[in-house]
C-alpha cells in the first residue's frame, strides 16, 4: 500500500458574519480565511440559505448561487475538508459496530474529553480501518483527529487538529 503524507501547516478561519438579503431572501454569510504558513491570506464569502448556496466571493469576484451550486460537492470538500471527509460516515453506527475508549489529551494549550471510535472491517463505508477521533466540548462534538484504511483504493489518510480557538 502507498501512503502519501500531505502537510498542510497554516490557518484556516470561519467565521459566522451575520444575515443578509440575496436577491431578496435572507441568507446566512459565513467567511473562511485560509492563510498557509508564509502566504498571503485568502478569504472566500459565502451566503447560504435552506441548504443551498444563495452566492459566494471568491478572489473579489461575485460568483452566482446558480453556478456555486454546480459546483458544491467539490466546493464543500475543498473548503471544508477534513470536516466534509468524516461527515461521509455514520458514526453512531461506527460507534455501535467498533471500540469506543475515552481519554484526555492536550490539543493546544487546551485539554479535552476525547472520545475515539476504532472500526476494522466496514465493507459499506469502503474501510479496511479507521478510527475518529471526537472532542467532547461540553454542547458539542468537534472532529480532532482520524485515520483509516482504505478498503477500495490504495489509500490512507490521516488529519489531526494540533491548535484550535471558539470564540
Amino acid at each position: 500500500m502507498k501512503t502519501v503524507t500531505v502537510t498542510y501547516d497554516g490557518l484556516n478561519t470561519y467565521r459566522y458574519l451575520g444575515e443578509e438579503n440575496i436577491q431578496g431572501e435572507p441568507a446566512d454569510k459565513i467567511s473562511l480565511v485560509i492563510e498557509a504558513a508564509g502566504e498571503e491570506a485568502n478569504e472566500m464569502i459565502f451566503w447560504i440559505s435552506d441548504g443551498n448556496f444563495k452566492q459566494a466571493e471568491i478572489q473579489g469576484e461575485i460568483i452566482p448561487g446558480e453556478m456555486v451550486n454546480m459546483m458544491a460537492d467539490n466546493i464543500l470538500q475543498a473548503v471544508f475538508a477534513p470536516f466534509y471527509n468524516i461527515s461521509e460516515y455514520d458514526l453512531e453506527e461506527l460507534a455501535r459496530t467498533g471500540e469506543v475508549t475515552t481519554d484526555r489529551r492536550m490539543i493546544g494549550d487546551k485539554e479535552v474529553e476525547v472520545i475515539s471510535i476504532k472500526v476494522d472491517d466496514i465493507p459499506e463505508e469502503e474501510l479496511e480501518s479507521g478510527t475518529a477521533h471526537l472532542a467532547n466540548l461540553d454542547n458539542f462534538l468537534m472532529v480532532v483527529g482520524y485515520d483509516f484504511v482504505s478498503a477500495v483504493e490504495d489509500f490512507t489518510a490521516e488529519f489531526a487538529i494540533l491548535n484550535f480557538e471558539i470564540r
